[in-house]
């Protein structure tokens, strides 16, 4: 029985719950393939448990239970201490890491946001009040932003060529720095000159 309900919060916790919310549920809670509870700052919400295995998880352990505590242990509902031991005990057994609930909430959010889906479908989801609380799961790692700039037909192994922009010389708005129009120009018609070619910027700075 026990193994049933550490997947079943296992699972319930892959879907972004805080640990206090997780514990916190009550069987009539989980219904039609979610759960709905009150959570941070008794704001009710809903989070659909649509990851595989996870319904098949809540379904096994439930049975045919109607009401009380959704996770008990041997003296009644679990405590989030015990919840996160049971977690750390079943992901060390699982990945060689012992993760935490918070971790699971954080890779939850993470893979939702970097799948494309809008913050304020994530924040709703998780819970927060505003999507600022979000925005932090949209960090890049190094990765991302070399994998963005590969990007460009300009990078090592494109085929691509440098041309000058119609309006180069503005000054973006983040920019404190702005390069004259002229200077451009200028620049434009002197190294065209050394090489011959018309149109295109040899050795562009």
């Amino acid at each position: 029985m026990y193994a049933a309900r550490d997947h079943a919060l296992l699972f319930t916790l892959l879907h972004g719950l805080r640990i206090s919310e997780a514990v916190g549920l009550d069987v009539e809670d989980y219904r039609y393939g979610q759960v709905t509870f009150a959570g941070k700052g008794d704001k009710t919400r809903s989070v659909p448990l649509r990851l595989a295995g996870a319904q098949d998880a809540l379904n096994a352990y439930i049975g045919h239970r109607k009401s009380g505590p959704m996770f008990r242990g041997p003296s009644g509902r679990l405590s989030t201490r015990q919840a996160q031991r049971i977690i750390g005990t079943l992901t060390l057994r699982g990945t060689g890491t012992a993760y935490n609930a918070h971790a699971m909430r954080h890779s939850f959010a993470t893979s939702l946001v970097r799948s494309g889906v809008g913050l304020a479908q994530v924040a709703a989801l998780l819970g927060h009040a505003t999507t600022q609380s979000t925005q932090i799961y949209t960090h890049l790692s190094d990765a991302d932003l070399a994998a963005a700039v590969d990007q460009h037909p300009l990078a090592e192994g494109g085929a691509g060529e440098l041309h000058l922009i119609e309006g180069a010389g503005r000054r973006d708005d983040d920019d404190e720095t702005q390069t004259p129009r002229s200077l451009v120009q200028a620049r434009h018609r002197d190294e065209t000159r050394q090489d011959g070619s018309h149109g295109r910027v040899a050795n562009a700075p």
